[in-house]
């Protein structure tokens, strides 16, 4: 049976980029395989499972560049995204 790591609860704000569009989501917890992000104010409404993303861990470009490329594993249109992490794109 495969362990979860554990999940560390956050409440920063991030940028996910999907299909070339912005949207800033809250982080609302993450593990070292993912990350659960609340799209409170996001108008991101269109996204599914199997899918393919990135994940900037802060909401400006300029301080943090780095990027995770994700796969989304759960969509809540307007509620919640859950992400796994695949691989870290540097800047």
């Amino acid at each position: 049976m495969a362990t979860r790591a554990a999940r560390i609860s956050c409440g920063s704000q991030c940028i996910l980029n999907y299909d070339g569009d912005d949207y800033h989501v809250i982080l609302e917890n993450i593990s070292l395989d993912g990350a659960l992000l609340r799209i409170d104010h996001s108008k991101l409404s269109h996204l599914g499972t199997n899918e393919f993303c990135t994940l900037m861990l802060c909401d400006n470009p300029d301080l943090c560049p780095p990027k995770y490329s994700c796969r989304v594993v759960r969509f809540a249109p307007h509620e919640k995204v859950g992400v796994q992490f695949l691989e870290y794109i540097g800047d």
